[in-house]
């Protein structure tokens, strides 16, 4: 169908143009929950026996977080209190927004530089003079309670395990054949006797020196080419070995499911909270600072893994909007500070997607519970009913407290 000109002039004179476009109806962004990834940091121990880079090379020592990891998350608060302005005050309040971290020095200190860009101290907020930092309360569970949330790769799952090894295993069947020759220089270079595919995540903490600038002692197998390998270099083939044994432990829904399938359903039940009206003390914003094996266990439990390694200050963003009497959501993937947001996109779903087919989507993939998630892993009905009566008994606690901080 094309208007003749004159009839296109002649409805834009009159309006009745107007009445030939469906109404457009606004939609209200009213939620946000996201979580991280923490920031650059050390390697968690000496990567390899003969490595001269010891702890005293680190500022901060093993694991922690480093000058650039603090700078990349303070890059991700500036862009949320941007991205954020209009919906959450520039001014910390408690009311609209509740921060969590694991119980990990680098996600503890990774949400603490988060919010020095998302909370700057101005103006009367200025407790010191010239200082822009303020103190925000940062949650997180007690030292040795599971976290079923923001580290649940740390939980204990004998079927989760028995499923991770066995994937292991074949690939490491492939690749030490593979890469024999490989393996056979650096367990000759590195002190680790019987270097195998195994050894593999160790030596990619080298890549974190590099990073770092510390080159000048680094022996010349670091950056060997191998011919017989298309010539690719030592820490090429060790990186993509890497991300092949981390994906290996999310990429099948059993696994994903396992490891992310409770935190999936934090996500879902709070935004079916939000759409029902019945999210208690409710926030604008919640934010979890965490790691690498989170989100993409989030992730492949959603099931939008892509098969590739979550950067630093990577944050995944689930949106709520109210458009009309419906609720939408939309979820965003950040890694890289160049460009927008992708989204990310369930083909059963779509973009946006109704919070009802949300739930009807994942109502399979979810756990509610710790003890759901323990007779899933296999563990014994009574061993499971121990764990579940004290997980029950420190999560009633963390409930209570939370609701007195909401209150």
């Amino acid at each position: 169908f094309r208007m003749k000109p004159r009839l296109w002039s002649l409805l834009l004179c009159t309006g009745s143009f107007y009445s030939l476009v469906l109404p457009v109806v606004p939609k209200e962004l009213v939620f946000v929950q996201a979580i991280w990834r923490h920031g650059d940091r050390a390697p968690l121990k000496l990567p390899y026996p003969n490595d001269a880079y010891t702890e005293s090379a680190w500022q901060r020592g093993w694991s922690q977080l480093t000058n650039i990891g603090m700078n990349q998350l303070n890059e991700l608060g500036r862009y949320f209190r941007t991205t954020y302005n209009f919906f959450v005050s520039p001014t910390y309040i408690p009311s609209e927004v509740y921060i969590r971290a694991s119980d990990s020095d680098r996600a503890l200190t990774s949400a603490q530089a988060f919010t020095s860009g998302f909370y700057p101290a101005d103006g009367s907020l200025q407790w010191k003079a010239g200082e822009l930092w303020q103190p925000i309360p940062i949650h997180a569970t007690s030292p040795g309670e599971p976290d079923l949330l923001t580290k649940p790769t740390a939980i204990n799952c004998q079927k989760y395990d028995d499923l991770v090894d066995a994937d292991d295993d074949e690939q490491a069947k492939r690749f030490n054949v593979q890469y024999s020759e490989m393996f056979d220089e650096l367990g000759e270079q590195t002190g680790i006797a019987n270097f195998s595919y195994k050894n593999v995540n160790s030596i990619y903490d080298v890549n974190r020196e590099l990073i770092h600038d510390m080159v000048s002692k680094q022996p010349p197998w670091v950056f060997k080419q191998w011919p017989q390998y298309n010539n690719r270099s030592t820490m090429d083939i060790i990186t993509e070995l890497r991300t092949i044994r981390m994906i290996t432990k999310f990429n099948s829904s059993e696994k994903a499911n396992l490891i992310g399938g409770y935190l999936l359903n934090d996500f879902v039940t709070n935004a079916k909270r939000v759409a029902n009206g019945t999210m208690e003390n409710p926030k604008k914003m919640l934010l979890y600072s965490s790691h690498d094996g989170t989100l993409l266990s989030l992730m492949y439990a959603m099931g939008v893994g892509n098969d590739m390694m979550i950067p630093y200050a990577s944050v995944l963003i689930m949106e709520i909007y109210k458009e009309g009497n419906g609720f939408l959501v939309e979820w965003l993937y950040r890694n890289d500070t160049t460009r927008a947001p992708y989204p990310m996109t369930n083909p059963n779903c779509g973009f946006p997607c109704t919070v009802d087919n949300m739930a009807k989507l994942y109502s399979n993939v979810v756990l509610s519970s710790y003890a759901d998630q323990q007779r899933l892993c296999g563990t014994p009905l009574e061993e499971c009913s121990r764990s579940s009566s004290m997980i029950t008994y420190v999560l009633g606690v963390a409930t209570m407290l939370i609701a007195l901080y909401f209150s």
